[in-house]
């Protein structure tokens, strides 16, 4: 039924929007300004060292994903106890990857639901600015690369009524994000090809940055929460031990491969 709904909902013209001259968009660029760039994490890790993220099982277990959530994000934070099903039904409503959408809530504010940084709100710090322009009588509106042309496409998105305030709303905030992370799996490429980007892995990315990805190492966070979730959820087995220099080796933590930017002595999340 979400399904029907979503294709119901998702209108693509049939004509381009225009002859569009070159090096110009038909939007105004999407960004984070409050966003700085870890240089040093850089240095850490290029895309080319990570394997291909697993995928999710097409059907979750409601149950499972509720007790595997707990442990990544205790409810405890939130203050309600059906969190996960409204990560599903969001996740649902609009096709993404529940998986995603819940590790969305734990590295942007740590499940809470008033966090306000980074220029967004809410569980997922979802960003205001990011559907100003785009969001008018409850349609998002915006532009894939088909050739040389921009295609204008639309979602509808009336179920609420936008407002920055509204993203703390738990149900609302899920709502959006999760409208918002099908916008940018299909508006990927485009965006890649338009803007100059640093290379990533994922379109969550662009969920982080905006248009132009400057920065690797909050995607390559969202991602391990991502692994970790799967990894309880019991959808992914746990990293093998490897034998290095006649020593067994074994991850002692969860999502692995992961990367340690951190010292003995700091602290670890």
């Amino acid at each position: 039924m979400f399904r029907a709904l979503l294709f119901s909902f998702l209108l693509s013209s049939t004509g381009a929007t225009g002859a569009i001259p070159d090096g110009t968009i038909p939007w105004t660029e999407r960004k984070r300004p409050e966003l700085e760039v870890n240089r040093a994490a850089l240095e850490r890790a290029t895309v080319e060292d990570w394997p291909e993220e697993p995928a999710s099982p097409k059907v979750v277990d409601a149950k499972r994903f509720a007790e595997a959530y707990e442990e990544l994000c205790s409810t405890k934070r939130t203050g309600d106890p059906e969190l996960s099903s409204k990560i599903l039904n969001a996740a649902n409503e609009f096709d993404v990857d529940p998986f995603l959408l819940a590790a969305l809530t734990y590295r942007m504010s740590r499940c809470t639901p008033d966090k306000e940084a980074m220029g967004g709100r809410g569980l997922t710090l979802a960003a205001p600015s990011f559907f100003r322009g785009h969001l008018r009588d409850g349609v998002y509106r915006y532009h894939t690369k088909r050739g040389e042309r921009f295609i204008e496409k639309h979602l509808r998105l009336d179920r609420y009524r936008f407002g920055p305030e509204r993203l703390r709303r738990i149900e609302e905030n899920l709502y959006f994000t999760a409208a918002y992370l099908h916008i940018l799996e299909d508006q990927h490429e485009t965006l890649d090809a338009v803007f100059e980007q640093v290379p990533h892995r994922s379109a969550v990315a662009h969920f982080v940055w905006g248009d132009r990805v400057r920065g690797r190492r909050i995607e390559d966070r969202i991602l391990t929460d991502r692994r970790r979730l799967l990894e309880i959820y019991g959808a992914i087995p746990p990293a093998k031990p490897i034998v290095r220099y006649g020593a067994t080796l074994g991850p002692p933590l969860e999502g692995s491969p992961r990367v340690i930017t951190s010292f003995p002595g700091d602290p670890r999340d």
